[in-house]
C-alpha cells in the first residue's frame, strides 16, 4: 500500500491517493471487496474514525487529529489485527506532508500631532488569510513612539499559542507553522504648535521696567516649560530706529518666563522680542509684545 497525502497545517485533513502493489501470484487490485476495506480503513485513520491503521510523526508519536498536527512529515505506521488473512506492507515514506499555513499580516500604523501620549502599531489579518482554528495570537506589546518622528515597520516578531493540546509544545515563534507576509506600516508624529507671547508693558521714562510675563500656549498632556530646551532672550527694538536695542534679562522659571530692564529706556515704543527657546516636540512661534515708554511729565 501506497500512501500520499498533502496538507496545510491547520485543515482538518489531507488530500491523499491510495495505490497498491500485489504479491506474486495475488492481484489485489482486481479484488474490489478488498480495495474497499482498504479505502474504508485508511479513511478512517485520516478522518478519525476506527481504524486498523494510523500515521505517525517522526518521533513516532501516534496522529489523533490532524487538526492539531505540526508542519511536517507523517508516515504510516504499524497497525493491528483484521487483516489476518494477508501480509500488508505499507511503504515508509513520508505518506503525508503537512506544509506550513500561508497569511498576510497588514500592520496599521498612522499619524497625528504630537499630544505627549503614545502613537501605537497595529495588525490585522488581510481578508483571505486565517490562523489554524485552535490557534491564536499571543499577548505582545506592540511597538509605539511618544515623541515627534517617523518609524517604519516590516515586521512584527509575533508568537502563538493553540487551545487544544498545545501542538507546538510552549508558545513559539509563529514561523514554525506559518510563511507569513508582511505589509509595511509607518508611524509618525509630526510637532505640535506653541506660542510664546511676550506681556504688553507700558513705564513712565525713568521708571524700570518691572520683571513681567511672557506666556506660553500649546503645551500638551499637563507638560511644563520644564521640557522646553535652550535659553530665554529678549531684547528691546525701538519700533522708530532699530538700531536702537537694548538686552533685557530674562529668565525661566518653574511655570513661566519673565523678564526686567533695570535702567532707563528712552520714551517711544518698543518691540519686546522674544527668542532663543528650543524644542524637539513643539513648533515654536514668537509673538512680540510692546514696551511704551511715556514721557515724564
Amino acid at each position: 500500500i501506497v500512501i500520499t497525502g498533502d496538507m496545510t497545517y491547520g485543515d482538518n485533513s489531507p488530500i491523499y491517493t491510495i495505490s497498491y502493489a500485489s504479491m506474486p501470484g495475488l492481484d489485489i487490485t482486481e479484488d474490489a471487496d478488498l480495495i474497499a476495506m482498504f479505502k474504508q480503513t485508511i479513511e478512517n485513520a485520516f478522518n478519525g474514525g476506527t481504524s486498523t491503521f494510523y500515521f505517525v510523526d517522526a518521533n513516532d508519536n501516534k496522529v489523533t487529529d490532524w487538526k492539531n498536527v505540526k508542519v511536517g512529515n507523517y508516515n504510516l505506521g504499524a497497525y493491528t489485527d483484521g487483516l489476518e488473512n494477508y501480509n500488508v506492507t505499507a511503504s515508509n515514506v513520508s505518506c503525508v506532508n503537512v506544509a506550513k499555513r500561508s497569511i498576510t499580516i497588514s500592520l496599521v500604523g498612522g499619524s497625528k500631532v504630537y499630544d505627549g501620549k503614545p502613537l501605537t502599531l497595529g495588525y490585522v489579518l488581510k481578508d483571505g488569510s486565517s490562523l489554524a482554528p485552535n490557534d491564536s495570537f499571543e499577548s505582545y506589546t506592540l511597538p509605539s513612539i511618544t515623541n515627534v518622528g517617523k518609524e517604519t515597520y516590516n515586521s512584527l516578531a509575533l508568537t502563538i499559542a493553540s487551545s487544544v493540546n498545545k501542538p507546538h509544545g510552549n508558545d513559539v515563534s509563529i514561523t514554525e507553522c506559518y510563511n507569513i507576509t508582511y505589509e509595511a506600516a509607518s508611524l509618525e508624529i509630526t510637532k505640535a504648535p506653541l506660542s510664546i507671547t511676550a506681556n504688553n508693558v507700558t513705564i513712565t521714562y525713568g521708571s524700570y521696567v518691572p520683571e513681567t510675563g511672557i506666556v506660553v500656549n500649546g503645551l500638551v498632556n499637563g507638560e511644563t516649560i520644564s521640557v522646553l530646551g535652550g535659553s530665554i532672550a529678549v531684547k528691546f527694538v525701538n519700533k522708530a530706529d532699530s538700531n536702537n536695542t537694548i538686552t533685557a534679562t530674562a529668565t525661566k522659571g518653574v511655570a513661566a518666563y519673565s523678564f526686567k530692564y533695570d535702567g532707563y529706556v528712552s520714551a517711544g515704543e518698543y518691540n519686546i522680542v522674544v527668542s532663543g527657546v528650543t524644542s524637539g516636540n513643539y513648533s515654536i512661534s514668537f509673538i512680540n509684545g510692546t514696551l511704551t515708554v511715556n514721557q515724564a511729565m
